[in-house]
């Protein structure tokens, strides 16, 4: 099992996110995230870093996603280095970055975990 990683920054704010899988959609800019992830949506991690999971995890890899993200707000290096080893080798970590801008505003991120399997 391994993952893989991939961090994007993205200027001026996300707009939409689709599932590369499937095309349905998991964030827009008007409805913010949605409440019906698709079946290729292992988690999210939103902005203010809570954790949500997709319908089809359990067991054994929701309990060690869960002990590697306890008490985090934010997906450091070593935390996707650890969730990357647990992973099924089919799945990719999309971190989508906000960079700061200054003025008060100090960034952002969002984290989806997308199972590329087809059942």
């Amino acid at each position: 099992m391994a993952s893989q990683h991939l961090r994007i920054e993205i200027e001026n704010g996300l707009l939409k996110f689709h599932c590369p899988n499937c095309g349905s959609t998991l964030l827009d800019q008007e409805y913010g995230l949605t409440d019906d992830p698709c079946r290729h949506t292992l988690f999210i991690i939103d902005w203010i870093g809570e954790l949500a999971f997709g319908e089809s995890v359990s067991g054994n890899l929701k309990v060690e996603v869960e002990r590697i993200l306890q008490d985090e707000d934010m997906v450091s290096d070593n935390k996707v280095g650890e969730l990357v080893d647990v992973l099924p080798s089919s799945s990719v970590i999309f971190e989508l970055i906000e960079p700061a801008q200054g003025g008060g505003h100090d960034g952002s991120s969002i984290t989806f975990c997308i199972d590329f399997v087809d059942d």
